[in-house]
């Protein structure tokens, strides 16, 4: 995967200068309608350079409970204001202290 290749130079990049690296998966709105494999795949084929945060089932979990087309925008499929809040709340909580 071309993404995986990114994300693992950039990971490698900020290890050679001394950074934290953080990864942070998430589904986007249309992935937490119609799962797919987009991002399985995504997560089996990153190697351990980058430490991941994986957000995917407190999101959809977030979605069952609270209406989904209200965090979303209809014509992008990118989420509003609201679900970028959402979202941060939920990276907030998994963040290592």
């Amino acid at each position: 995967m071309l993404i995986t290749a990114q994300i693992e130079t950039t990971a490698q990049f900020c290890a050679n200068h001394n950074i934290r690296y953080h990864l942070i998966i998430h589904p986007v709105p249309h992935e937490i309608r119609t799962p797919d494999s987009t991002l399985a795949l995504l997560k089996k084929t990153l190697s351990q350079k980058a430490y991941t945060i994986d957000i995917c089932k407190e999101m959809t979990a977030f979605y069952q409970a609270h209406d989904l087309e209200k965090y979303s925008l209809p014509k992008n499929g990118h989420f509003n204001s609201m679900g970028y809040w959402a979202m941060g709340e939920i990276i907030y909580k998994k963040l290592p202290r």
